[in-house]
């Protein structure tokens, strides 16, 4: 059996998706929770378990760019600038939001997962706004604000 370098790709998402979220159901994992464990708990669980994804993250992806399985000059998440006013609304509305919901998006997406319908609309919702955000009626806004906030690097980041 052959499988082609997207299949293997959403294979390797898939798998990865499927442990991420049995481990994220079973520890709680949530950025709000994690916020509330720091300033209710002396352990901080879920602070813990988050600054452990986090860690994972940063050396998953740094071992596949030293590999050379990842190249970060096509990705366009990374921007050449930092639009700090679009960083601080953003952040203050994001959580806003997960207060206002009980949880962050990505717990959100799990509990949906688990059938929480409460989830399932509030991750709409959040899926609705970012679109919203990025190409719709919010878009004239939050190009604004870029532009308006915007600090350019005083040198370019090795990706660019």
């Amino acid at each position: 059996m052959t499988i082609d370098i997207p299949g293997e790709v959403a294979l390797a998402g898939f798998a990865v998706g499927l442990g991420f979220g049995a481990l994220a159901r079973w520890s709680g994992f949530c950025l709000r929770g994690a916020v509330e464990d720091v300033l209710t708990k002396p352990d901080a669980p879920r602070a813990r378990g988050f600054l452990l994804a986090i860690v994972v993250a940063l050396a998953s992806v740094q071992a596949l760019v030293l590999t050379g399985q990842l190249d970060l000059s096509k990705a366009v998440v990374l921007p050449t600038s930092l639009f700090w006013g679009g960083a601080l609304l953003g952040g203050l509305l994001f959580g806003v939001g997960m207060v206002l919901t009980g949880g962050c998006g990505t717990r959100m997406l799990v509990l949906a997962g688990g059938g929480n319908l409460r989830s399932v609309v509030v991750f709409f919702v959040f899926g609705f706004v970012a679109y919203a955000t990025i190409r719709g009626i919010l878009a004239p806004t939050r190009i604004l604000t870029s532009e308006e906030t915007g600090l350019e690097p005083e040198i370019s980041p090795p990706w660019s």
